[in-house]
């Protein structure tokens, strides 16, 4: 349980839900593939693979690992233009420029994904900093 301060993770669920409908809304809707359901995918199979067996990976990780993995199967692919890296390059996109070619969709969609939690308060959006009840040390971590 990520919400609660006393054995979790501290999480508002309120922020966590708003983030994931912002996060849901920055996928690419006419992206065939990359879309907000193929993050869901992602995110329900690595909770499964998390919760396999007993004495597995969910008794070795500690919550801040798996919170970490839980987020980033969620904006894995936000922002997803509908290309790969190769695509890119080849074609001198802004984002092979921004990135100098070096993976720049993942660099991509990181940033895309910090700006999102960083800079909602200053947009005037609400609150959707998934990371504010975190240490400085568990922040560094993810």
């Amino acid at each position: 349980n990520f919400a609660s301060t006393e054995s979790g993770l501290g999480i508002n669920l309120t922020t966590l839900v708003t983030f994931l409908r912002a996060v849901e809304a920055e996928y690419v809707s006419d992206n065939q593939y990359h879309t907000s359901v193929h993050a869901a995918d992602v995110l329900q199979t690595l909770h499964c693979l998390i919760q396999m067996g007993r004495g597995g990976i969910s008794e070795a990780l500690e919550k801040i690992d798996v919170y970490a993995m839980l987020l980033s199967a969620v904006v894995h692919d936000i922002g997803h233009p509908g290309t790969n890296n190769l695509y890119q390059i080849n074609a001198k996109t802004d984002l092979a420029i921004m990135y100098d070619g070096k993976s720049c969709l993942e660099n991509m969609h990181a940033a895309k994904t910090f700006q999102l939690i960083l800079n909602s308060e200053k947009n005037g959006c609400c609150n959707i900093n998934v990371l504010e009840s975190l240490s400085p040390k568990q922040k560094n971590q993810i």
